[in-house]
């Protein structure tokens, strides 16, 4: 079942499959309850055929988890939890690793460096749903070190990979367009809107929508097969990067724009082929950059140039001269959240306050407010051992640099590498972005030709 709706040959049945999922569960959560159940209980005597489970495994993970933002949109808790990202990551990647796919080192290490911070709880205020909104994501993000780090993929089964997350993550693009308000009665103000965000907190949509609009240029430029029509792919990256735009929650949108800019840029100037290839290619990367200026003019305009005044990190004190503009109001308060962190790893250097403990101990206008910077929520819950935890992620990403891929198969890698970490600076660890990313990028691409998975 999951291997089929990787398909390329019947790609436009499955984005108009998910197209429809998407649009239905904007007015019902059953739709999306069912098809969650239908392709897990489906999957389950793959997973007990031995030459098939690592990939059903991978598969799983990718496409399962990046229902997240779509069952959030659709409100299907508690049939399907609202941190599904959480839950299923963990427990399928530990599945994977129980059935062999354990060879990445660096992850078990990254692992016990971040329980001792469980144990913990300088506050006195921390709950069981503290732990897991705040601490999973660095587990997972280990796990997915250890489960990926196993893999040796073939291009065409990295393709399927992707094609499977994009499909998710489509169908809830749809599913927020259709929750959207009438544009002429939304009031745009100089912050995220929630309205756009299908009532979501809007930076976990930018996000899945931002990650979405790069992988369907990724699409577009290597001619893969997604839709199935060159129009259809980049008529799919334009709806992400509008949808995505009119949230006005930056950190998102600006994370897809620079791996577009990364990946775009190596295709541009490298006479190298790989992974990525194709002469038409570097034809395309210019057509896509004149397109994102387009759209973004387009959904500017939609805004009554308010679009462009958020872009500036204007607000509507720094427009009216009430305030001055400055880096809290830039980052929309994340660097007071820092500030406030590293005071905590001040007073608890060695083991930290806790997961989850940060919020209620942090002095001044950052008092209260969730993690929105993983590396400084380290530190503050961690200590030394959330320090330890950062360096060995820094390792993991030079492991990818110097690991023998071809030049575009290793910028793929490395560009997913680095979406996923500047992910973490804008919305911590609270989403299946980070994690899959990270663990997607740890795994080594055969050359073409090559079968896939141990």
């Amino acid at each position: 079942m999951i291997e089929e709706i990787g398909n390329p040959q019947r790609a436009g049945w499955w984005v108009g499959l998910h197209g429809l999922l998407g649009i239905a569960s904007a007015f019902s959560p059953i739709p999306i309850i069912i098809w969650f159940y239908l392709v897990a209980i489906l999957c389950v005597p793959l997973l007990l055929t031995d030459h098939k489970r690592v990939v059903t495994l991978l598969l799983l993970i990718v496409y399962l988890s990046s229902f997240e933002l779509l069952c959030r949109l659709a409100d299907t808790s508690p049939y399907i939890p609202y941190e599904l990202g959480k839950y299923l990551t963990g427990l399928l990647l530990l599945t994977g690793i129980v059935a062999g796919a354990r060879r990445g080192v660096l992850g078990w290490w990254m692992l016990g460096l971040a329980i001792p911070g469980f144990l913990i709880d300088q506050s006195g205020l921390v709950t069981a749903n503290n732990l897991i909104f705040n601490g999973l994501g660095c587990l997972n993000v280990a796990l997915a070190i250890v489960f990926f780090g196993s893999l040796r993929l073939s291009a065409g089964l990295l393709q399927q990979v992707l094609r499977v997350l994009l499909l998710a993550i489509f169908a809830a693009l749809c599913c927020s367009i259709i929750k959207n308000p009438q544009l002429d009665e939304v009031e745009f103000e100089l912050s995220s809107s929630a309205a756009i965000g299908g009532g979501l907190a809007a930076n976990q949509v930018s996000t899945a929508l931002g990650l979405g609009m790069f992988l369907a240029f990724l699409f577009l430029i290597n001619h893969w097969k997604w839709t199935g029509s060159r129009w259809g792919d980049a008529l799919a990256a334009a709806l992400f990067a509008v949808q995505g735009l009119l949230t006005f929650s930056r950190g998102g949108m600006i994370g897809g724009a620079l791996a577009i800019l990364v990946v775009g840029g190596h295709r541009l100037f490298s006479s190298r082929g790989g992974l990525v290839q194709g002469a038409a290619a570097r034809f395309y990367v210019i057509i896509g950059a004149v397109a994102v200026a387009a759209v973004f003019l387009y959904a500017n305009s939609l805004t009554g140039g308010q679009l462009w005044l958020r872009y500036q990190g204007e607000n509507s004190r720094t427009i009216s001269g009430r305030d001055e503009k400055n880096l809290t109001i830039i980052t929309s308060g994340r660097i007071d959240i820092f500030e406030g962190d590293l005071a905590i790893w001040a007073q608890h250097p060695v083991m930290g306050c806790g997961v989850g403990a940060s919020p209620p101990l942090r002095e001044g206008v950052a008092n209260g407010l969730l993690a929105h910077v993983e590396a400084s929520r380290l530190l503050a819950e961690h200590g030394l051992f959330g320090l330890a935890y950062l360096a060995l992620l820094a390792v993991a990403g030079f492991r990818i640099l110097i690991k023998k891929q071809d030049p575009a198969t290793q910028m793929l890698l490395l560009t997913f590498y680095g979406l996923a970490i500047y992910t973490t600076f804008h919305a911590a660890m609270r989403t299946f972005v980070s994690p899959l990313l990270i663990g997607l990028s740890y795994v080594t691409i055969l050359p073409s030709g090559k079968n896939s998975p141990p």
